[in-house]
């Protein structure tokens, strides 16, 4: 009798690939102080992503730390694992855009590893980089060459708000720009200024708009302006996804004190 043999094929998981322009950010936790001095002097962000024999994420090296560790050890040819590697923030491969800003505007760190489904860094982003991507209005792709974006024209930090962050880009004697950012389900204040009008243009998501006494809808490529001393205000009705605008004023005077504050969800006076 001949018996009949089923044959069993294992499924083999192949690796995600890494992105070719984020190799030379990356280090061996084998590798010594000396090796990663070397290296890290050639990348923009002056920052290295530690990883394990695997390709997993193990940590995120800058110029101080490295500084540190010399001083510590007094040796050039001392391990990476001497480094007292912190809990890094990372993005995952299907992390939605909402989490990819709050971590990347909430690290301490200027590079940002972006991880597959079983923790492997496969690509890497900066702060600068996020910031272009955003300006140019181009879609969040994880697996994306960010060393292609150019950030030269990038100087100023992100300030944060209990709605999102904005950011300046230009300022000059008599108009300031700023890229402005609102979180899912947030809103600024209801305001208006004396000192400058507003231009403001909708690059990303959706949301409601007030202008004195009208409201409208509002969606990606809408523009308005906002004259003196009217009363503004503009709500992200998204569950996912931020409200991103491009604010231009004209004026004498950009303070901040230049915002009066009708009513605020966050109750700041």
């Amino acid at each position: 009798m001949v018996k009949s043999m089923v044959r069993i094929q294992k499924t083999v998981e192949r690796p995600e690939p890494v992105r070719p322009s984020i190799l030379p950010a990356l280090i061996s936790s084998k590798a010594t102080l000396f090796d990663a001095l070397q290296k890290i002097h050639h990348q923009p962000g002056k920052a290295l992503i530690v990883i394990d024999g695997y390709g997993r994420l193990e940590g995120v090296i800058d110029e101080d730390l490295l500084r540190e560790g010399l001083l510590r050890t007094r040796s050039m040819e001392a391990s990476l694992s001497v480094l007292q590697l912190s809990t890094v923030e990372a993005v995952h491969v299907d992390s939605p855009l909402a989490e990819v800003i709050k971590v990347v505007f909430g690290s301490r760190r200027a590079l940002i590893p972006v991880l597959d489904a079983r923790d492997r860094v496969i690509n890497g982003v900066s702060r600068d980089q996020f910031h272009q991507l955003l300006i140019e209005d181009l879609e969040w792709d994880p697996r994306m060459d960010f060393s292609r974006l150019h950030t030269d024209s990038l100087h100023q930090d992100a300030v944060f708000r209990p709605w999102g962050f904005y950011k300046s880009l230009l300022t000059t004697e008599f108009s300031q720009t700023k890229i402005i950012s609102l979180d899912p389900g947030q809103e600024i204040s209801l305001q208006k200024h004396f000192h400058r009008e507003e231009y403001w243009t909708v690059i990303r998501g959706e949301g409601i708009f007030r202008l004195d006494d009208d409201r409208f809808l509002v969606e990606k490529g809408f523009t308005v302006r906002i004259p003196k001393e009217s009363v503004h205000w503009i709500r992200n009705t998204q569950t996912q996804g931020a409200l991103i605008l491009m604010e231009v004023q004209m004026g004498d005077y950009f303070g901040e004190d230049d915002i009066v504050r009708l009513s605020d969800k966050y109750r700041r006076s």
